[in-house]
């Protein structure tokens, strides 16, 4: 059943208004009604000398579909409200999501600067560090070449002095034996036959000794440090 429209109820006689009611006539037991009375108002029909059965079905009819629309609008009333929630919430949840997402984003880059400074200050004291190894490297080399040529210096004195002393030694003893001048001469060149041997040979064996003392040129550093320290404790407690 199609209503008319409101402004049309006045007048069921204005010229495009839309029926009331469409479809055949009512019919009843004892007669049956024009069709065109039922495009009228029902509250017009009811007035008129064709009220009947049949006008009390339509306006059952017409309040269980009143019914119905009722319902549909309340259902959709409950339905638009609820989805009216269901949108506030995803609203405040995307809202709620947004600002969380803005607070990491903000704490994520002052973690990166503060991280990226943290580098750079590692990197600067790594360079710095590099540099200071360097020129530590550099004193100790030196150090050690000056050490070494001191030592060899030491030596070499002291080799001398040694040798010295032995010839001043031997010098004493050919004189207390109190020998004759005919003697003295070939004792003399034996002697300093002797002494020039012995020269030679101590002579050789310093240089032997300096070159198991002194580095050579496949010795790692720590054999060399491991020497000289061995070099120094003998020097220093007479070993």
């Amino acid at each position: 059943m199609i209503l008319a429209e409101p402004s049309q109820y006045g007048n069921p006689h204005i010229g495009n208004a839309m029926p009331f009611a469409e479809g055949p006539a009512y019919t009843t037991t004892q007669q049956q009604y024009d069709y065109s009375m039922t495009r009228a108002p029902l509250f017009e029909r009811m007035d008129s000398t064709l009220s009947g059965d049949h006008l009390t079905n339509e306006l059952e009819e017409c309040k269980r579909l009143l019914e119905d629309y009722k319902n549909k609008l309340s259902h959709s009333e409950r339905t638009n409200a609820e989805i009216e929630h269901r949108l506030q919430l995803q609203g405040q949840k995307r809202m709620s999501l947004e600002a969380n997402l803005s607070a990491k984003q903000r704490d994520n880059m002052a973690e990166f600067k503060a991280m990226s400074d943290e580098v750079e200050q590692w990197k600067q004291s790594f360079t710095r560090l590099e540099r200071h190894n360097v020129n530590l490297r550099d004193t100790l080399n030196r150090t050690e070449r000056e050490l070494m040529g001191v030592l060899a210096k030491k030596y070499e004195i002291q080799e001398k002095a040694k040798i010295e002393a032995r010839q001043q030694l031997e010098e004493e003893v050919f004189l207390k034996r109190g020998r004759s001048v005919s003697k003295s001469a070939p004792r003399t060149r034996e002697i300093r036959d002797n002494r020039s041997s012995s020269v030679n040979n101590q002579s050789q064996r310093t240089h032997h000794q300096e070159m198991q003392q002194f580095p050579f040129q496949s010795d790692s550093p720590r054999d060399v440090r491991l020497r000289n320290v061995e070099v120094a404790l003998n020097d220093f407690f007479g070993l």
